[in-house]
């Protein structure tokens, strides 16, 4: 049998707005707008009493609505004129009215967003979630309800923020996520308890306890309808009160306990015709008519599920009208009714079509085969023999092609089953010779690039001690010759000198002990002031962003990259400004290298140098990306890591 539509257990989650009434009683608001004179308070008490009765009597709210309606339009006051407009799509929700409800309470957020009125938008945008998730629109209405939830967190609104996160408890639990739609709840609930709003928190009870029904926990779901009850008979609120007979009455019906159920149910059909909600109306019929159908009391049943079948036909509700369909489809086959049990089928199946129920189409042929048994005529029997076994050959014949069509596709399906799993194991094998030939590649990158550092430090080391070394010898035997020929020598002291520095800059630049010492920032910033204290290029350094801790191996690469990009600068751009960029947020690190040169294709192959390749080796080595702009003013390296990435360097 198909799911109970969910329609009659949502139904009380959306009641009246989150509009805050007075504390003052019903009786003694009436009594009050008997007496009082100044439009402005009658209007207050039009309006507050429309949304109480919003749960109790509809057509009596409906009333008071159209009061306020009228007295507005003739005070000229617009704020109460849309608070007619807001009460009148509250009830036309109320009544499953979406159409109606939806361009009504469109106008009112339009008119509240415009007024810049927070309060109000979080009313209609709750609203609006509401309607569209009863007409099964749910990405919509869970964007209206984040809107209202965002909103009504940011002022605190509590009363309403229950509410929505009510609501969309209420939507987990119809996608079936049930252990979360409960988490949802209990956040309602202990607002709720808090702010002492039972009207609400037997709502949310309501909502939770269906939740425990679909995980089938029954004595769990039995303990949160008893409670809400409780508190919606402490808030008088008659919709949740014959909500919770309904759920309780269900319960005791699926414990087999009959006649508790039909005392629960009957409760929840009286006081639902009170109220003058057509859904739940329809609701209680037909939870009558399945009870009496299972008890075999068939006439009632009969009353019932018609009753049913006429309020849903006429509010065009197709997904319960299918499940009474259903049941008048059981319950003429019961009586022996195979014609009227084929058209309930039938119906079923138009307004069904996604259900392909093998066993129920058995059922419609069994019914159609006993129908012309009850037409066939005492006077021709044996002709009917002959048929008959005419029939049980071509029967027979079909059972043999259907066995051995049954045998043909499921060899056709183990044949498949076979190739997929091939398929499967050669796709992983494929994608483990990957992974291999990338480790492999990772790896020799790895030892070319640790065996580039070591030279270049065996390099550094060597013109450190060995060239510096030596030409220091030479200065400090020639400055003792400086008596002899003073300029002449001089002058080589001079260039020995430039010599020593040039050794000790190429030394700095192989091996920079920044690098050595301390983190890459630093090591890039004093990297970018040297070479701007002895090129005429102005090289600038900047960061931004968070801080970020990577690898050594990672910075030594990162850093090369950038001592070739500004080298690069230096020597081909005939640029004067050259900008060194490293910005981090997050888990993103980017590093900008650009300057204002003459810039260079970089669709052409010849301009791929020695340089450049070792720069995109770098940047694969670390699974980063390396993005290249260059036009006549500017050229720009900018590349981009994942810091998640470089765990393993």
């Amino acid at each position: 049998m198909p799911t109970y539509f969910k329609t009659l257990t949502f139904f009380l989650v959306c009641f009246a707005s989150g509009f805050s009434q007075t504390e003052v009683a019903i009786d003694s608001m009436k009594k009050l707008l008997s007496s009082v004179k100044d439009p402005v308070d009658k209007l207050q008490l039009y309006n507050q009493l429309s949304m109480a009765y919003i749960d109790k009597d509809v057509n009596l709210s409906k009333q008071y609505n159209d009061s306020l309606e009228l007295l507005s339009k003739k005070v000229n006051d617009k704020d109460m004129r849309m608070r007619s407009i807001y009460n009148q799509a509250v009830v036309a929700r109320v009544e499953g009215k979406y159409s109606e409800a939806i361009p009504l309470q469109e106008a009112y957020l339009d008119y509240a967003e415009k007024s810049t009125d927070t309060i109000k938008q979080v009313e209609s945008l709750y609203q609006l979630g509401v309607i569209y998730y009863r007409t099964d629109a749910n990405e919509k209405a869970i964007n209206y309800l984040l809107r209202a939830l965002k909103l009504s967190e940011a002022i605190a609104f509590d009363s309403q923020t229950s509410k929505i996160v009510n609501v969309i408890g209420v939507i987990h639990s119809a996608l079936q996520q049930y252990e979360k739609a409960i988490v949802f709840f209990d956040r309602a609930i202990e607002i709720d308890k808090r702010l002492q709003n039972y009207s609400t928190l037997s709502i949310v009870l309501n909502g939770k306890g269906i939740a425990y029904r679909r995980l089938e926990n029954e004595d769990k779901a039995l303990e949160n309808f008893q409670e809400s009850l409780k508190y919606a008979e402490l808030a008088d609120n008659k919709m949740v009160q014959a909500a919770q007979y309904r759920n309780i009455g269900i319960i005791f019906k699926d414990k087999g306990e009959f006649l508790k159920a039909e005392s629960q149910l009957k409760k929840a059909l009286s006081m639902r015709e009170i109220i003058g909600q057509k859904m739940t109306i329809g609701g209680s019929f037909h939870d009558l008519g399945a009870l009496y159908l299972e008890m075999g009391q068939l006439g009632e049943a009969e009353t019932y599920l018609n009753k049913a079948h006429r309020l849903f036909s006429e509010m065009k509700v197709m997904s319960p009208l299918a499940v009474v369909y259903y049941q008048l489809y059981d319950l003429e086959y019961q009586k022996g009714d195979y014609v009227m049990a084929i058209d309930h089928l039938d119906n079923y199946y138009t307004l069904r079509d996604s259900l392909q129920n093998n066993e129920l189409r058995e059922k419609v042929i069994d019914i159609e085969t006993k129908y012309q048994s009850e037409l066939k005529d005492k006077e021709i029997v044996a002709q009917q023999l002959i048929i008959e076994q005419a029939e049980n050959e071509l029967q027979k014949k079909k059972r043999q092609n259907t066995l051995i069509s049954i045998v043909s596709l499921s060899l056709l399906a183990v044949l498949i089953s076979l190739w997929f799993l091939f398929k499967q194991r050669q796709k992983r094998k494929d994608q483990e010779l990957l992974t291999l030939k990338r480790e492999s590649q990772v790896k020799t990158l790895e030892s070319l690039i640790e065996g580039e550092e070591k030279e270049r430090l065996r390099i550094a080391r060597e013109l450190h001690d060995g060239v510096n070394g030596d030409l220091s010898a030479i200065k400090f035997k020639l400055n003792s010759l400086l008596e002899f020929n003073n300029n002449t020598i001089q002058e080589v002291v001079n260039m020995i000198d430039q010599s020593c520095q040039q050794v000790r800059a190429i030394s700095h630049n192989l091996v920079p002990p920044s690098l050595q010492e301390f983190s890459l920032l630093e090591a890039v910033e004093l990297f970018c002031q040297n070479l701007d204290a002895i090129h005429p290029q102005k090289i600038d350094f900047q960061f931004i962003g968070d801080s970020f801790k990577i690898p050594k191996n990672a910075e030594i690469s990162l850093f090369r990259i950038v001592q070739e990009l500004v080298n690069n600068s230096i020597k081909h751009a005939e640029a004067t400004e050259i900008n060194v960029q490293i910005s981090c947020h997050e888990h993103l690190l980017n590093i900008t290298v650009e300057d204002n040169g003459k810039g260079f294709d970089t669709s052409r192959n010849d301009h791929q140098g020695i340089g450049l390749k070792n720069i995109q080796s770098r940047v694969e080595y670390l699974n980063a990306t390396l993005d290249v702009h260059s036009d006549e003013k500017v050229t720009s390296f900018n590349i981009e890591i994942d810091l998640n990435q470089l765990d393993d360097y």
